[in-house]
């Protein structure tokens, strides 16, 4: 045996020589084909660098633009987590993308999507479809028919005001002091986002009174939402698209007037004239209504049950003011008609 293990050595080491003179031969490149064809020209006769360099140039705007959504509502949150057939139209990118495929008017879409992601990028624009600058226009932007009926056409503001309105509740178009209305859960009423309607002057339970139902100076803002909201940015806290009014400084909220300062030269804040802080005396005078007979509680949930419709639509109509957050900013005219014209029914 002590003979065999010096030429089972010398073979195996023979063998180990051979395999690396054959990969050593494996790296050397044979004779090259001949080249291909051209491909063919971008849009415009551009080439591929100069395609996609209409877009991603090297500035740092795309990236700029990014961040800002990064740290928006609209990327966080957890809203897009609300994926449920009657929600995912406008809580997720995939949604809202059905409905405008779909063009249905009603922002639910054909069922839950999978994998959803948030609103971003390909929500709002036509990112990669053609590779030019026409794919940074945006979807949805013809005028908005509303989900509780009539119409608004807010410019570059219509693609916000296809989500950002009012949800049909059950009230609008009943007639005001005539049968009754039921309240079916605590979360009754017209949704988290009644802007687009408030701007319009349209979707409240319009209860006669001293004040008349009227629109307010931005119902025909050029521009609509994106005219504020997407004004100069403030680093990603506000502006731009983090679309948010106001940022953190040195630990005080401050707000991002650059927007509005063509129309109103110096403001510093959004109470302007006192609209915002007469609206909030007007929304907790409301509420303590509400509360005291028993249509609303302390959260702002609904108390379900079955009301005379003037009940029903003091509720509606407190919830629709507030949900607008502007606190009468939107349309200040509106606001303080349905507050107002709404106390003086329930206090009779």
């Amino acid at each position: 045996m002590n003979k065999l293990k010096p030429f089972l050595s010398s073979l195996a080491m023979g063998l180990i020589i051979t395999a690396g003179l054959i990969m050593s031969g494996c790296t050397k490149e044979g004779p090259q084909g001949p080249a291909g064809e051209d491909g063919a020209d971008g849009a415009d006769g551009l080439d591929g660098e100069e395609q996609c360099g209409t877009c991603h140039d090297m500035s740092t705007d795309i990236k700029a633009r990014i961040l800002q959504w990064e740290n928006s509502v609209h990327a966080t949150g957890g809203n897009f987590e609300r994926n449920d057939a009657g929600c995912a139209g406008c809580h997720t990118n995939e949604g809202f993308n059905d409905v405008m495929e779909s063009g249905a008017t009603d922002m639910v879409a054909s069922g839950a999507m999978s994998n959803p992601t948030p609103v971003g990028c390909r929500t709002c624009h036509n990112i990669h479809e053609t590779y030019t600058p026409e794919d940074w226009q945006l979807k949805g932007a013809d005028p908005v028919t509303f989900i509780i009926g009539g119409e608004t056409d807010q410019g570059t503001g219509n693609t916000c005001a296809n989500c950002h309105q009012a949800r049909d509740a059950g009230i609008i178009g009943t007639t005001p002091g005539e049968g009754e209305v039921t309240i079916t859960s605590p979360y009754w009423g017209p949704h988290h986002g009644t802007q687009a309607n408030m701007i319009a002057a349209h979707g409240g339970f319009e209860i006669p009174g001293d004040l008349a139902y009227t629109t307010g100076p931005h119902t025909d803002m050029e521009g609509g939402c994106v005219t504020c909201h997407m004004a100069e940015a403030y680093g990603v806290q506000a502006g731009g698209h983090q679309m948010a009014m106001s940022y953190q400084y040195h630990g005080h909220a401050v707000g991002n007037t650059a927007g509005c300062q063509d129309c109103h030269e110096g403001i510093e804040d959004f109470d302007f004239a006192g609209t915002q802080t007469d609206v909030q005396g007007m929304l907790d005078t409301l509420k303590a209504e509400l509360i005291a007979q028993g249509l609303l509680d302390e959260s702002n949930h609904a108390v379900p049950g079955t009301y005379p419709t003037n009940k029903a639509g003091a509720v509606y109509n407190y919830l629709f003011v507030l949900e607008d957050y502007s606190l009468g900013v939107h349309n200040h005219r509106y606001a303080k008609a349905l507050l107002a014209n709404t106390l003086a029914d329930l206090q009779e």
